[in-house]
């Protein structure tokens, strides 16, 4: 950082800084107590979620987890044993929808040494209907080609098979695994 970057961050007070953090994030934000009390909610959370702040502090992390989610457990144990974790659980919203979500959860230490915990969490339902799109394309795609009653193969540039139906392995007496 140059000399006079650094002069402009000094001059910024590090909770002014944090705070518009926690206000424009485009991330859910929750500021928490280790045993699921939410102290505080940021506007991305509100839209998210569809409760205001207050809505969700009184909800507490009962209220925003889908609690039949089997990680839980395991995640909040490892939580406690590190620190922090990161991974994806389902959550739920205000109407009751469940929705998947991308998360990280880092313990810290404020005022007078008492335990916190700031929660991250970023909505990833529309990665995941590509992505189960994407399977579901991939699906038809293998039916099709092995509906073809002649060998049918893909190779890239190097001739390297990438992709055969099961006519050309029965064709050549080979397995499947042994042909891609």
């Amino acid at each position: 950082m140059t000399g006079k970057a650094q002069g402009g961050l000094q001059e910024h007070n590090s909770d002014n800084i944090y705070r518009a953090i926690f206000e424009n994030s485009i991330d859910a934000i929750f500021i928490t107590t280790p045993d699921g009390s939410i102290l505080s909610a940021n506007a991305a959370a509100c839209k998210m979620f569809g409760y205001t702040e207050a809505e969700i502090i009184k909800a507490g992390r009962s209220g925003i987890l889908d609690l039949t989610d089997e990680r839980i457990p395991g995640l909040l144990k490892e939580r406690e044993k590190t620190g922090k974790i990161s991974g994806e659980l389902r959550y739920k919203r205000k109407d009751g929808s469940i929705f998947p979500a991308d998360f990280t959860s880092t313990v810290f230490k404020f005022e007078k040494g008492k335990e916190h915990t700031i929660t991250i969490v970023r909505d990833i339902s529309s990665r995941k209907l590509l992505e189960n799109n994407l399977i579901e394309s991939e699906k038809n795609l293998r039916a099709l080609i092995d509906a073809v009653d002649d060998s049918l193969f893909l190779i890239d540039p190097e001739g390297i098979i990438l992709l055969a139906n099961n006519k050309l392995a029965e064709n050549f007496g080979k397995k499947m695994e042994d042909i891609v």
